[in-house]
């Protein structure tokens, strides 16, 4: 199977080979949003993709995520109902993802941020617990990484 893909940046051709096809074919349809794991050379100044993989674009972040990141200012007093939230959230959706605090903390004058490995507390990064992280903690103290 061939196609082309298309962005603002340019144009790339692709080739999914038939033993690739027989594995991921039943994910290729007409308007389905997916990934595609490829290997990629340019070949006379036109980019090639190989496909090795096709994910759907729904589990992607549950295939991708390698690790969450919460960040918390521990001089803020409402953090404490926040991160009560935040564990009882990690409890309910245990998986295997692990997770990481970014702690602000005032030192004399300075504004230091502190790294803590919450390695006993992995989670399943599913689309609804980054979304309730994001409703407790607020967009923009969650990130995620892969």
């Amino acid at each position: 199977m061939f196609g082309s893909i298309e962005d603002f940046t340019g144009k790339a051709d692709f080739t999914v080979f038939a033993s690739v096809y027989e594995q991921f074919g039943h994910m290729i349809k007409p308007e389905e949003v997916l990934m595609l794991v490829v290997e990629a050379e340019v070949t006379g100044g036109m980019l090639k993709l190989l496909v090795r993989e096709v994910v759907p674009i729904r589990k992607v972040r549950s295939t991708m995520v390698r690790k969450v990141i919460l960040k918390v200012d521990a001089d803020e007093q409402v953090q404490i109902e926040k991160l009560e939230k935040v564990k009882k959230l990690c409890t309910e959706k245990k998986g295997g993802i692990p997770v990481d605090f970014e702690v602000k903390v005032q030192s004399g004058e300075n504004i230091e941020t502190m790294t803590l490995f919450a390695r006993s507390t992995p989670i399943d990064a599913e689309e609804s617990t980054i979304e309730k992280l994001e409703e407790i903690l607020g967009p923009d103290n969650v990130r995620i990484t892969g």
